[in-house]
């Protein structure tokens, strides 16, 4: 072997590119390891092959080739081969193979060459290109590129849209010729930061085609080559116009806020944890005839100690829940006019900083002491009115139309109706009795046992501690002891001279510390309980509407001793007293 030969075969050995060469039967003669490797198969399977038998399927293009180039002499210059890689199912590799028929001294062909290289990393560029153009051409905000001496390179639709100059129009112009033109020394300072490697945002105003001055917020920041070399310049706008709109708004809303602090006719203060006044307002200065300075800085404890003693606990309250202590009624004496006692109804709120969290509590004072105390009533009451009356009205509707349901007669349905109607009457003559502040459990109890009432203390059983109900728990369970004093005369307990109720209640406490409620209902030494057939309005009420309206957890047991209901719900249902009032 010459040295041109040897120098040959280590050339065609050692290419970077896979090289073969097959005869006029499409059968492999000559394959370097680089094509093999290529292919994913071994040297010595291809050698004395035929093409179409060996290449793996989805090489099939490339066999189409080499049968082309043998038969009729044409070159195949691009032949794309898509390969999954082994072990990497979700990996394709991409080959791109040339094929040439080869020609002796009198122009006949004799063999065909073919060539294949990877390009797998330049086809992922290609893909990741396209992919970054494409999200640039779409995105809602404007971006441009320039070059290092500030000439635009690109201009996206969303610029087109908000500077009102077509990407044709702005191409190959400099920045301060299309919307930089006011701002020529800016402009030059940001290329020259950018340049330095620094990225950085900025709100400014631009100004459009149309002589329109446009608020953005603007990211430039430098275009670095593969070698970290910086080639150009990128800058990303954001239209704030509608947010510098909502803070001129929200600084509006503020100073209309201080001035209604300042000037209202009514007093203002907020407090931090350690009760210390952090804003007094005038008004609320002259109410109790101390200096706004007096103030500032200071506990309500030195400042107002007889008042403190009540509205400490309730500022405690406001922080602990955040939850607003409305209508505190509080007569006080103001430093200006010893010995006469003014009256002031005060609400406390909380005041909740970004991270939700009650950094301060508002007190809002009003002097009542000219105002009717009835004329106050009144209009709570007509405020409550609107609000009960839909309850109202909700709650007898579903009545009406369970009672239809399972009514057998037009009698039988006033009959029932009626008796629920009467019990529900019976719910709100005791609310109104306590202006609908609250109303003591037994009282419940003992108005919806009807006729039954007599026996408690004998048949009937009343425990429990002494408890009021808020006006939404009096309505809500008043409907269930009405339907289980209904079922207990007709097929329970109360049916029969030996039988018993037992009506308990209780309060405690979960895990993590949750005030509860449990009121039970349970019945002995009636005759054999049996499951209905069917469900009426009372089984509805006791296991479906108390639980959605009290927030509560059902237990119903039809037990053969005798039928046992509880409820377990949320003890914001219930209080012990009324809250006091200090006039």
């Amino acid at each position: 072997m010459t040295d041109a030969q040897f120098e040959l075969d280590a050339l065609y050995n050692n290419a970077a590119v896979g090289l073969a060469l097959i005869d006029r039967d499409e059968r492999f003669q000559r394959v370097n390891h680089r094509l093999a490797d290529l292919l994913g198969v071994k040297d010595g399977d291809l050698i004395d092959k035929r093409a179409a038998d060996v290449l793996p399927k989805e090489a099939a293009a490339l066999a189409s080739a080499v049968s082309s180039a043998l038969h009729s002499g044409s070159t195949a210059e691009h032949v794309e081969i898509e390969l999954d890689s082994a072990g990497q199912a979700t990996e394709t590799r991409h080959l791109v193979g040339r094929v040439h028929p080869i020609r002796d001294g009198d122009g006949g062909i004799v063999a065909a060459g073919t060539v294949i290289e990877e390009v797998t990393e330049q086809k992922h560029a290609q893909y990741q290109n396209a992919h970054f153009a494409a999200v640039i051409e779409s995105s809602g905000d404007p971006i441009v590129s320039f070059s290092t001496d500030g000439v635009i390179r690109s201009w996206n639709p969303a610029a087109e849209r908000l500077y009102g100059y077509a990407s044709h129009e702005a191409v190959g112009r400099h920045v301060t010729e299309v919307y930089m033109a006011q701002a020529r020394e800016e402009a030059e300072k940001l290329i020259g930061r950018a340049l330095q490697g620094e990225t950085f945002t900025i709100e400014t105003v631009r100004t459009s085609r149309h002589s329109e001055e446009i608020a953005v917020a603007i990211t430039i920041a430098p275009i670095r080559s593969a070698d970290g070399k910086i080639t150009g310049l990128s800058a990303i706008t954001r239209d704030i116009r509608d947010r510098k709109r909502a803070e001129a708004a929200l600084a509006q809303s503020v100073a209309e806020l201080n001035s209604l602090l300042t000037h209202a006719p009514i007093g203002f203060a907020f407090f931090d944890r350690d009760h210390k006044f952090v804003r007094v307002n005038e008004y609320l200065s002259r109410l109790d005839g101390l200096s706004v300075d007096a103030h500032l800085n200071c506990k309500m404890e030195d400042v107002l100690p007889r008042s403190a003693a009540i509205l400490t606990p309730l500022l405690d309250q406001v922080f602990e829940t955040r939850r607003a202590i409305t209508d505190v009624e509080l007569s006080a004496e103001a430093a200006a006019e010893p010995g006469v006692e003014r009256q002031w109804l005060i609400g406390i709120y909380p005041v909740m900083n970004a991270q939700d969290q009650c950094e301060f509590a508002g007190a809002i004072v009003l002097d009542i002491t000219e105002r009717k105390q009835r004329e106050d009533h009144i209009h709570y009451l007509l405020r409550e009115l609107t609000h009960r009356s839909k309850n109202i009205m909700a709650i007898v509707q579903a009545m009406a139309r369970q009672t239809v349901a399972e009514a057998l007669s037009a009698r039988d349905f006033e009959e029932k109706f009626s008796a629920r109607l009467q019990g529900f009457a019976h719910s709100h003559d005791l609310l109104l009795k306590e202006n609908w502040q609250g109303v003591a459990i037994d009282e419940l109890v003992k108005s919806q046992l009807g006729a039954f009432a007599e026996l408690v203390g004998t048949r009937i059983e009343i425990r429990g501690p002494s408890l009021l109900l808020t006006p939404e728990a009096t309505q809500n369970l008043g409907l269930a002891l009405h339907e289980l004093s209904i079922n207990a005369a007709k097929y329970g307990a109360l049916s029969t001279p030996a039988g018993s109720v037992l009506v308990h209640w209780s309060t405690f406490a979960t895990n993590s510390g949750e005030s509860q409620f449990l009121l039970s209902w349970s019945e002995m030494n009636g005759p054999e309980v049996k499951p209905p057939r069917h469900k009426g309005f009372g089984q509805l009420v006791l296991e479906r509407m108390l639980p959605r309206a009290l927030d509560g957890d059902v237990r119903l047991d039809f037990a053969e001793g005798g039928l046992k209901w509880s409820i377990t719900m949320p003890g914001r249902y219930i209080r012990e007293a009324p809250a006091p009032q200090t006039r």
